[in-house]
């Protein structure tokens, strides 16, 4: 609240709107198979913000199985995460660490997911 000498017994309130973009958009943030599906690549698209100087350093997934490859798309602002299946004959789930060098003094990871089901 706000007091003001326009009438001090009925405190001015103010809201603020604020629209905070996002430094970095996955999209989608989980790709999935079907057991006994054919284990083809699937993408995970990265955006940096505009307004942003973060750059992904790399994508990692934990599960060997499901192998993850980075393309950078856009110097700096665009990615591609290509996640392949060895195969697709069982249950698996990964979860794909991506990393960025900003804040230079602690950077940030980011997580997506792939899973077998």
């Amino acid at each position: 609240t706000v007091d003001t000498t326009d009438n001090p017994t009925q405190p001015t309130i103010l809201k603020l709107h604020v629209y905070i973009e996002e430094m970095v958009k996955i999209e989608p943030e989980i790709v999935l198979w079907r057991v006994g599906e054919q284990p083809d690549s699937k993408s995970i698209h990265i955006m940096i913000a505009d307004n942003s100087s973060a750059k992904i350093v790399s994508v990692i997934s934990d599960n060997p199985a499901l192998k993850v490859k980075l393309t950078e798309l856009k110097p700096g602002k665009e990615y591609e995460a290509r996640i392949t299946p060895e195969s697709a004959a069982q249950p698996a789930a990964a979860t794909l660490m991506i990393r960025m060098d900003y804040p230079p003094d602690n950077p940030e990871t980011k997580y997506a997911y792939a899973r077998i089901k």
